[in-house]
């Protein structure tokens, strides 16, 4: 993996007073953002499951008592009343009957797929803060006005001020360590600061140090979920080892039944019992010979025999295949996570630059084959994610 260096951001300086940016180096840093963007969420993609399935088991247990309040301006919603003996909307799946409990239109928002936790969303929502941070940083920098940021300036907003009302509740209890309440109600103030022109500059630059903070805490969390990950694939692997097992006891039955093999079948055995210890061996299965199962049986060891045993190979070897597949996909996840590593790294970077950049109230320009040269790193980052999560 390439390291970020300081050199590649410090070499985008602003320029006051040259022509303005060409549109399509502008489009091409921003759409390699977008890419970033995409890369950081197919990772949280790859974690899903299991947070959603650690929120269950933590629902089931009763863990999850309470309700945090949304706010809204001045106005705190809290969910609508439902059975006597709860105020909760439960979890879908949580409930015995054949349909839902109750409807929370949180679960619908922008920004989250139904059904996933708070945990996974906050994630989410911190790579979306930084990733409209980015674009306004830009736009501004190469020379556009604030007046004509105003969607992005309340999406910035909308996302700054809602990591209060995320609970974080769920698997591993700190889904993003370095996010504290601290932080999310200093996210929160800052976000009533976003204004237009000299103002929403002075903004950026108010809010680059808590940007920095997200990205730390994006970056701290990855060891988090890489054990999430890891756990997912143990208890497949797991699984797979346990299916192993049972055909390890048919084999063990058909050897146990039948007489020691001929001399002239000897060979054809050697030949299964190599396949039949290849395909164990990588899932930490000790070896076994198949003669030494044998010759207590009364039936004779014949090509029969052999059949059976074949068939039962063949499922072992399909076993062993998936096996496999888990450990390759656990490895590659791990990959990926430092490519993301380091994709941050260098986003980081380019944000210090853009907000420095911003910060000055007349038109400026950045260079363009530096802009260029750092969305090229940040690109080639997202799309190097990509491909070991499709492969």
């Amino acid at each position: 993996m390439r390291q970020a260096t300081a050199t590649t951001a410090v070499a985008i300086l602003l320029l006051a007073g040259c022509q303005t940016v060409p549109v399509q180096h502008v489009q091409t840093y921003s759409q390699a953002f977008d890419e970033a963007s995409a890369a950081g969420n197919q990772l949280y993609d790859g974690i899903s499951a299991k947070v959603i399935q650690e929120q269950a088991i933590a629902d089931a247990r009763g863990e999850q008592v309470a309700a945090v309040p949304t706010t809204s301006g001045a106005t705190t919603i809290m969910p609508a009343a439902g059975p006597a003996d709860s105020a909760v909307c439960p979890r879908d799946g949580s409930s015995n009957e054949p349909y839902p409990a109750c409807f929370d239109p949180a679960r619908f928002a922008p920004g989250r797929l139904p059904g996933e936790p708070e945990s996974l969303i906050v994630r989410r929502r911190a790579l979306a803060t930084i990733t409209t941070f980015n674009d306004i940083a830009l736009r501004l920098a190469s020379g556009e006005s604030a007046e004509a940021l105003g969607v992005e300036v309340r999406r910035l907003g909308s996302n700054a001020s809602s990591f209060a009302g995320l609970s974080g509740v769920g698997a591993m209890a700190a889904p993003l360590a370095g996010l504290t309440s601290d932080l999310a109600a200093q996210l929160a103030t800052w976000a009533e600061t976003l204004r237009a022109d000299q103002e929403l500059r002075a903004a950026l630059n108010e809010g680059s140090p808590l940007i920095e903070q997200l990205l730390v805490a994006l970056i701290d969390d990855t060891s988090i979920m890489y054990a999430l990950k890891r756990e997912q694939v143990v208890a497949q692997a797991d699984a797979l080892t346990a299916q192993a097992r049972e055909i390890e006891f048919d084999i063990g039955d058909i050897m146990a039944a039948h007489a020691a093999p001929q001399e002239s079948m000897v060979a054809d055995l050697a030949e299964r019992d190599l396949r039949y210890n290849n395909a164990r061996q990588p899932m930490g299965l000790a070896f076994q010979a198949l003669a030494a199962l044998a010759g207590r049986g009364g039936q004779p060891f014949s090509a029969q025999t052999l059949d059976q045993i074949d068939d039962r190979l063949a499922q072992l070897q399909a076993i062993a295949d998936q096996y496999q597949e888990q450990v390759e996909t656990l490895n590659r996840y791990y990959q990926a996570l430092g490519e993301y590593v380091v994709m941050l790294h260098e986003v980081d970077q380019a944000l210090v630059t853009l907000t420095a950049s911003a910060r000055a109230p007349q038109a400026i320009t950045i260079s363009p084959a530096a802009l260029s040269q750092e969305a090229i790193e940040i690109r080639d980052q997202a799309r190097a994610i990509q491909r070991l999560l499709d492969t």
